[in-house]
């Protein structure tokens, strides 16, 4: 994706209908209150790397671009409702802002790599977003210390002769180029209110 933001699930729920709506608007991305909710002290995950999902397993680390924002995403493919919706969301709230999603990028890490296969994974985050970026691992304790460090969280489990239970957090991630995260999105957040925050960040971004 070429985009810089990092957008990831976090507080931990079951996957539900809900329909995230949003609606077209403007504002002073200088004075408005952020929809997103900013964490203190800003958490700095600058020195955490995951495994693209790539032959080379090349490490991902959790930095944007210069001048940029990553968005980082964990979930999984067989998710019936709060991934792709987010997913949604996000496309949509790119088109509202045009231009200025160059400077985003986008990352999604699965928590369910006995299904998600490296292909499975690439092929259901490039069905939303191109140019983003599959992350896969199937190291467990790797996974729980990099969802940890996020505040996100995730459960799946696999009985026999059943179908598996996989449930995940709904908080939605953005890093800058340093790898702090500056803000995170409940699920539900429009992608209206998402577009606004993005062209605020960015803004900012280009300050510092």
């Amino acid at each position: 994706m070429v985009m810089a933001i990092v957008v990831v699930l976090a507080a931990t729920v079951a996957c539900s209908n809900n329909e995230a709506t949003g609606s077209d608007g403007a504002s002073d991305s200088t004075t408005r209150q952020l929809s997103g909710v900013i964490r203190e002290p800003v958490p700095d995950l600058s020195a955490l790397a995951l495994p693209e999902a790539t032959p080379e397993a090349t490490p991902f680390r959790f930095v944007a671009k210069s001048d940029s924002l990553l968005l980082v995403y964990f979930g999984y493919t067989a998710c019936p409702d709060i991934c792709p919706t987010t997913l949604a969301d996000l496309k949509a709230a790119f088109k509202k802002i045009g231009a200025k999603s160059d400077r985003v990028s986008l990352a999604m890490a699965t928590i369910d790599p006995r299904r998600d296969t490296a292909e499975v994974i690439t092929g259901y985050l490039h069905s939303f977003f191109p140019s983003a970026t599959a992350l896969r691992t199937d190291d467990d304790a790797a996974l729980r210390s990099v969802t940890d460090a996020f505040g996100a969280s995730y459960e799946a489990n696999y009985p026999t002769n059943a179908e598996p239970e996989v449930s995940h957090s709904a908080f939605l991630y953005v890093l800058d180029d340093r790898g702090r995260l500056v803000l995170q999105w409940p699920f539900g957040t429009t992608s209206a209110d998402i577009a606004l925050d993005l062209e605020q960040l960015l803004a900012q971004q280009g300050e510092t």
